[in-house]
């Protein structure tokens, strides 16, 4: 397992690929593609509270507004721009060719929408609920959670409980974890 060592780079949090990525892209994108989830995870788990993280919650808010995985400064010679690009790299990914460093920029996920509401609620920032992720993104138990801390009303966080089931992916027992901590 390789050693993970974080760095700041501007406002976000980056730390080298670990060496199956290498393997796979061909070059080190500095983690670029979880780049508001890690930078979001690495502040929650270190309760950093520093003017630093209000400001990265704020770049990162910028990004998510912007519908972008990072910022157009981080990309790279060999990212994909399109979408047909994208569902290629799919394709070689199937069929267990190397693949592009990066999918698309703008093709968002739900965990950095739900480490930003998280981030916000336990730094006591305002959240903002004018902000949605992308229609396509639409799962109604993280709606329901979503609802709860906007209203704060109890009924939402007895649904978003009733409907929550266990996983056997770390990553979504992850998510489940960081949403626990505003329940």
């Amino acid at each position: 397992m390789d050693e993970i060592t974080w760095f700041k780079d501007g406002y976000f949090y980056r730390h080298n690929d670990p060496s199956w990525a290498l393997r796979v892209r061909g070059a080190d994108s500095k983690s670029k593609g979880d780049l508001i989830f890690n930078t979001l995870k690495k502040i929650i788990d270190d309760e950093d509270r520093s003017e630093w993280a209000y400001l990265s919650l704020m770049s990162c808010k910028m990004l998510l507004l912007d519908g972008k995985r990072w910022p157009d400064t981080m990309n790279q010679e060999g990212d994909c721009r399109g979408w047909i690009c994208f569902f290629a790299q799919k394709i070689r990914e199937m069929l267990k060719f190397k693949a592009w460093r990066h999918g698309h920029q703008k093709c968002m996920s739900r965990d950095p929408w739900i480490m930003f509401f998280v981030a916000s609620f336990l730094m006591n920032r305002f959240v903002n609920f004018e902000l949605k992720p992308q229609w396509r993104l639409y799962r109604p138990n993280v709606w329901r959670w979503m609802k709860y801390l906007r209203t704060e009303d109890g009924r939402y966080k007895e649904r978003y409980l009733r409907y929550l089931r266990p996983s056997k992916l770390e990553y979504v027992e992850r998510l489940h974890y960081y949403i626990s901590l505003t329940l």
